[in-house]
């Protein structure tokens, strides 16, 4: 390594791809190139390979092309992670499959953080959003798993997701209160609210990019922070570019026969941080027509005693 090696701190491994009891709008999962649950002899493989990189490791998360739930292991994939030492485990999922005993698995595992993501205050509007969904169910699988928390003083922080676009942005400061009043400060639950993206122009959908989101992106020169401190690895062990590249744009490499290190700084990694370092992120490839770096800039991370940071 040399002065210019970059090593993510942040891992993201998708261990369900394709498979969701969801159909979301905004989601490009009718195109996944794979369609499997990894196995926890995959999964322990993969971890090993960044093992040597620890020190630099501070969050973890399964986020994918899928619901996570659906995998049945995945419980078992905290707790082999916990025990070769990394962090900051957390899980993405819509919540409908939160069930009692998968809560307390996930708690014996002890798992970090939960990350909901919700995307409506009334059930229509989550229905019209996340295709398939039950908010009445997805609300109370979320205040059993508040309750079983309190009850057996587990240390699960959560985290409640709203991505906000034209069909549900009327309903924000609904949603903030109803979900504040929910939410525990002791246990540094947030909510967060994200302007929805096009998944690097992979998704079409009512809020399509517009000329507006170009112009800040290029007037602030973002950079985005995928490629500085997140790796996002397939199913599969290969890498995505970034998570607006789920399908292998430039064919980085596979975890499970590279070194993460050199993956992580290949010409194409390297190529891009030049060019964003030089305020031209919207003259590459993968950035062109992404409104990621823009949803990450303007995010909102609320905390339950947060009002006036509401709009």
């Amino acid at each position: 390594m040399n002065d210019k090696t970059i090593i993510p701190s942040v891992i993201q491994i998708e261990t369900v791809a394709g498979i969701c009891n969801y159909a979301c709008i905004m989601c490009p999962i009718d195109q996944s190139l794979r369609t499997e649950v990894m196995d926890n002899e995959r999964f322990t493989r993969i971890l090993l390979k960044l093992a040597p990189y620890l020190s630099h490791q501070r969050l973890l998360s399964f986020c994918g092309l899928g619901e996570m739930l659906i995998d049945k292991q995945v419980h078992e994939k905290i707790r082999i992670a916990k025990e070769l030492g990394f962090r900051g485990t957390g899980i993405y999922s819509n919540g409908e499959l939160l069930s009692a005993e998968i809560v307390r698995r996930l708690f014996d595992a002890h798992l970090d953080t939960l990350i909901v993501s919700i995307d409506g205050f009334t059930a229509e509007t989550e229905a019209k959003i996340r295709v398939g969904s039950h908010l009445e169910k997805v609300v109370a699988n979320m205040e059993r798993f508040i309750a079983l928390r309190e009850e057996h003083e587990w240390k699960t922080r959560l985290m409640i997701r709203f991505t906000k676009q034209a069909l549900n942005a009327h309903e924000e400061r609904d949603f903030y209160n109803f979900w504040s009043a929910r939410i525990k400060s002791q246990h540094h639950d947030t909510i967060s609210i994200y302007h929805v993206h096009n998944v690097g122009g992979s998704a079409c959908f009512t809020d399509a990019l517009s000329e507006k989101v170009l112009a800040e992106i290029k007037s602030r020169k973002l950079k985005c922070p995928e490629i500085y401190e997140r790796l996002d690895i397939a199913s599969d062990g290969s890498l995505h570019f970034c998570c607006g590249d789920q399908f292998g744009y430039y064919h980085i490499g596979n975890i499970l026969e590279s070194d993460v290190a050199e993956l992580y700084n290949s010409p194409h990694f390297v190529a891009y941080r030049e060019a964003m370092e030089q305020g031209n992120i919207l003259d590459l490839e993968l950035c062109k027509n992404c409104s990621v770096a823009y949803s990450i800039a303007t995010r909102a991370i609320l905390k339950p005693d947060q009002p006036t940071a509401m709009p």
